[in-house]
């Protein structure tokens, strides 16, 4: 399969929110920081894509001023979205999921569970994140005219690779962390909260 581009991957984005569930979703808009996808679901949930096709943009992203200083970000769930071979999972800032697109409609994250998986929110981490700057963004949509939701979306293939149930209850026995694979002390029904630097998830799966 081709890398895809940047476009494409933003449309891959936005009917990921829209299938589920979204009741905004904007693509690069905003002030300072522009979100490649921005989507809001009904219970006030935001969700931050950022999509990149190569490995430069990505790295390049990494200096932006909001994700160095975290707080100052929008997006209460954050989410990469690459092409395969871009980053490694631990590359990955912390808090932060990643999804890996397979072609022009699947993506798998490459986590220990679904974003925008709102029946199972225990398991996200939730980011403290600027609301002013979000309600803005999409007041600065709305006033331009654009509707709430895109017209045109596709039915998304999501795939997800979990530790297997050996290595879980492996990593539960031992009182280690699901997410850093260190003895945090965590809960196990805690440790997809983990704020620690996320491990390559192809050793855990080994």
């Amino acid at each position: 399969m081709r890398p895809l581009t940047h476009g494409e991957l933003c449309d891959l984005c936005i009917s990921h929110a829209a299938q589920r569930g979204a009741v905004f979703i904007s693509s690069e808009t905003g002030d300072r920081e522009k979100p490649d996808v921005f989507a809001l679901f009904k219970d006030g949930e935001t969700v931050v894509y950022e999509c990149k096709a190569s490995r430069a943009d990505f790295r390049a992203d990494m200096n932006k001023p909001f994700r160095r200083n975290m707080e100052t970000g929008i997006g209460s769930q954050r989410i990469y979205v690459v092409n395969k071979g871009v980053c490694k999972p631990s590359e990955i800032p912390s808090g932060w999921r990643l999804a890996v697109a397979e072609d022009l409609n699947a993506l798998r994250m490459v986590i220990p569970c679904e974003p925008v998986c709102l029946r199972d929110r225990t398991r996200l981490h939730t980011f403290i994140c600027d609301d002013r700057k979000a309600l803005a963004l999409i007041a600065s949509s709305l006033a331009s005219g654009k509707p709430p939701l895109p017209r045109d979306i596709f039915e998304v293939q999501i795939g997800v690779t979990e530790p297997s149930k050996d290595v879980a209850d492996r990593l539960k026995e031992e009182g280690r962390c699901f997410v850093c694979m260190n003895r945090c002390r965590k809960d196990p029904s805690e440790s997809y909260r983990c704020m620690d630097f996320f491990p390559d998830y192809g050793k855990i799966l080994e």
